[in-house]
């Protein structure tokens, strides 16, 4: 069966909008959705709402719930033409039946809407309920004109770079008039929801200069050529990007390296093989779209299907405005690669539902349910409230791309009452801030360790399974480092154990610094714990290297003696009246640690635990890390030591 269009206005919803830049896609910078080249033109011939053919609504054999007041057709009241107060029809896409029956869906609504230059006004519950008849004509509008037929038929063959699901979405606006001064609405949608056209590139071309069906196609730059936008002579694909990085690197240039190393780049040709656009680059020439366009063909080329459909429906709902019938648009029938069938741009609203508790609970506000209500109107969120007025079920237009959650319906409250006009309240918990004690405590020593002469340094909290372990001599036994399930690179594997391999690492990258090298940081580790609900905890820890033509053995031990004084806490015997009082102390005893050489090592006591080690490093951990000359370490765990001046724990 041959394909169809059929063109729907667009839901009144749009026009407060438009008007009232209250779409988050598009500013009020971004709503002239026009280009200079546009301008005012008549056709009726496609108009659902002009041509009883259309709406099957009129007739009660096909809908037994239609009648005059539910059909644009058969009411000029309800005809936007007659009316701004009433809505038209708004298109309903039923993908299994578009793609088994080629059938078209009208969904003819009748909701009061508030003047587009003013905030609106509740609607009164009898009117704010939606009457809706939908109706199916199998097969083509027959009174849509053959040649149409195929010109709107869009078949994707391109596979790779810009394509997945949705290769190629097009739409149609007629007779559109546009003003010269207002900047394009597709060059500011290519900054923000684009994101420099990586995601999405915008196309505009005039209906009249090309002829359907289109191809969106990947080929060889070679075998690719047309005159672009702006340019005088035909450029081949490779040829054109290469120009565009030698004379307009600022501009087009900056777009280049998005295809320039692909294989093959993506172009779309009409039925006469002209090029249309390399997307996402520049248009061709030919299709241009000029002061004396009547009808422009709209067409999203993307890697992202979900960005594809926001920015498509952003452009053709604010393009429409400014079309011959007001808001009306002609959606496009496309076969992707795999063979297909879909109908864009699909603008049916989606539903949310959201508590009125909720947002009176996250607000501080006490705002009736008919209140709420008749806020979200004033952000284009209609809705219907429950029966015992709890919540609210929404519909969200394709202009709201925004609205995605339940917290975003709440700020739109939020945006509308007015954050001035919410009440300030003490809130009921009183807390005092402060800093933490286990950070106080390490400012204080990095000032203690930068005035015995080190430099600080401050490393990445991940790195690299052979850093952490096997560079070290130790072994990874599965329980001690938190892996990253997916790492970005091979130096990011897991969350560190040890600060030893980091202060190591940057020894070896600064191995022309003039001896000696004296290091230190204070930082986090990562550890496994199965005592934590989150499966693993924080530890921190200070780590001091020592790099020099001798191993400087004895410089880590007298800054262990540093570190223990300004600590308070005495050496084993060495002052039993602070023994006392402190309740411990500490002391060192020998250690088989693989990291260090063995005999010239110990491990640090506190308290009668495990606290740190220190000695001389493992030459072959040395070598491991590409460090030439010796290396002495300290690494030692501060927790224990964070405590006040009475020696009770803070932690």
């Amino acid at each position: 069966m041959a394909p169809f269009v059929v063109s729907a206005p667009l839901p009144s919803v749009f026009r407060p909008v438009v008007c009232s830049s209250l779409c988050a896609a598009a500013s009020s910078a971004l709503c002239p959705a026009a280009s200079s080249a546009l301008c005012p033109a008549a056709s009726s011939a496609l108009c659902a709402a002009a041509s009883s053919a259309l709406c099957p609504a009129a007739s009660s054999a096909l809908c037994p719930a239609a009648s005059s007041a539910l059909c644009p057709a058969a009411s000029p009241a309800l005809c936007p033409a007659a009316s701004s107060a009433l809505t038209c029809s708004r298109l309903l896409s039923l993908a299994l039946t578009l793609r088994l029956q080629f059938q078209t869906c009208l969904l003819v609504q009748s909701i009061e809407c508030p003047a587009p230059t003013r905030a609106p006004e509740p609607v009164p519950q009898a009117h704010s309920s939606v009457q809706r008849s939908i109706v199916s004509t199998p097969g083509p509008p027959p009174n849509l004109p053959p040649h149409l037929r195929e010109n709107l038929r869009c078949r994707c063959r391109c596979q790779q770079r810009r394509s997945v699901l949705l290769c190629l979405s097009p739409a149609l606006i007629r007779g559109p008039t546009l003003h010269p001064s207002r900047p394009p609405l597709p060059l500011q949608l290519h900054q923000n929801l684009c994101r420099q056209r990586t995601l999405v590139a915008i196309g505009t071309h005039d209906l009249s200069t090309i002829s359907g069906p289109f191809s969106y196609e990947a080929l060889p730059p070679q075998e690719i050529s047309f005159v672009p936008l702006k340019q005088t002579r035909a450029f081949q694909a490779d040829e054109l990007l290469q120009h565009y990085l030698d004379t307009d690197r600022q501009n087009l240039g900056k777009f280049v390296p998005i295809i320039k190393d692909s294989v093959v780049y993506p172009v779309i040709f009409d039925a006469k093989r002209t090029v249309l656009s390399l997307p996402p680059i520049i248009n061709g020439a030919h299709s241009a779209i000029s002061l004396a366009t009547r009808d422009v063909f709209i067409e999203c080329t993307a890697t992202d299907l979900t960005k594809a459909k926001v920015v498509l429906n952003t452009v053709v709902t604010m393009f429409s405005e400014y079309a011959e019938t007001p808001f009306e648009v002609e959606p496009v029938e496309v076969v992707d690669a795999f063979g297909k069938t879909l109908i864009y741009p699909n603008l049916a609203s989606r539903k949310i539902d959201v508590g009125v508790d909720y947002i009176n609970a996250t607000l501080g506000t006490g705002l009736a349910p008919t209140e709420v209500q008749s806020l979200l109107r004033k952000m284009s969120l209609f809705g219907e409230l429950s029966a015992d007025g709890a919540r609210l079920a929404l519909d969200v237009p394709p202009t709201r791309s925004d609205v995605l959650h339940a917290c975003d319906v709440m700020e739109d409250v939020g945006i509308a009452y007015g954050y001035n006009n919410i009440e300030r309240k003490i809130p009921a918990t009183v807390t005092e801030g402060r800093e933490l004690p286990i950070n106080q405590l390490t400012e204080l020593l990095r000032q203690e360790c930068a005035a015995a002469g080190f430099t600080e340094i401050l490393t990445w909290a991940l790195t690299s399974r052979a850093e952490n372990f096997d560079q070290l001599r130790r072994t990874d036994d599965g329980a001690t480092a938190v892996e990253i399930g997916n790492p970005a690179t091979a130096e990011f594997e897991v969350c560190r154990s040890t600060l030893l391999s980091s202060a190591l690492k940057t020894l070896g990258a600064n191995k022309d610094a003039p001896l000696p090298v004296k290091l230190f940081e204070v930082s986090d580790v990562v550890l496994l714990s199965g005592d934590h609900h989150v499966g693993a905890r924080n530890e921190r820890r200070l780590v001091v290297v020592v790099c020099n033509k001798e191993s400087g053995f004895e410089v880590v031990h007298g800054m262990l003696n540093r570190v223990m004084e300004v600590l308070g806490v005495p050496y084993k015997g060495a002052d039993p009246a602070l023994e006392a009082k402190a309740g411990g102390t500490y002391s060192w005893q020998e250690a088989a640690d693989a990291a260090y050489f063995p005999g010239r090592q110990a491990k640090v006591v506190a308290f009668g635990k495990d606290v740190g080690h220190f000695g001389v490093v493992h030459p072959e951990v040395l070598t491991a890390f590409e460090i030439t000359y010796p290396v002495s370490a300290l690494e030692l765990n501060l927790e224990p030591f964070c405590f006040d001046q009475f020696y009770r724990p803070m932690m």
